[in-house]
């Protein structure tokens, strides 16, 4: 394997950079950039933090391949994509990361192990359906949910008629 045919590979695909022996930094750096799972195949003590915040960026879900998730990874990787979240360490899934998730994609609330009222209301906002996995089902985020999709009315834990109401209001098959 030669220098030029390892780069013209991972620029390529680089997922490739699997099949490269002894990957040097740059051959590294150009394959995360490329596709930022590659990084899964970049050993645990070449991680930089800079590869992991290119792996991150491009790709969010890359996060399942961080060594150390500091907090700039992983904020990095949850605004790219909210889904990374089921893959912050407990102590990284912090309030501000949670609710940054839940804004962007409702239904990530399934992978917030801490929930709070807001970060429920946040997720119900976005995605009505998300009541299906909230812990915390307030009388104002159970019609928030309904009144924005009235068959999340199968979702709630405790039904009231006032709620019942407005999600026959919003949806006739509620």
């Amino acid at each position: 394997q030669t220098p030029g045919i390892c780069e013209a590979a991972v620029k390529k695909c680089g997922i490739s950079l699997k099949y490269v022996r002894d990957p040097v930094p740059w051959i590294q750096r150009l394959a995360v950039e490329e596709n930022g799972d590659s990084l899964q195949y970049v050993d645990p003590v070449d991680q930089t933090s800079e590869l992991c915040m290119i792996a991150c960026k491009n790709w969010g879900s890359a996060l399942k391949h961080v060594k150390e998730q500091i907090s700039e990874i992983c904020g990095i990787a949850v605004s790219t994509d909210p889904r990374a979240i089921k893959y912050l360490r407990d102590q990284n899934q912090t309030i501000e990361l949670c609710e940054m998730a839940v804004k962007k994609d409702g239904l990530v609330l399934k992978y917030v192990l801490s929930q709070t009222p807001r970060i429920c209301l946040l997720a119900v906002q976005n995605c009505p359906m998300a009541l299906k996995y909230a812990k915390i089902q307030t009388p104002e985020i159970a019609m928030e949910a309904v009144k924005r999709n009235g068959l999340a009315l199968k979702y709630l834990m405790t039904q009231s008629s006032e709620i019942c109401l407005m999600a026959v209001r919003e949806n006739g098959l509620a």
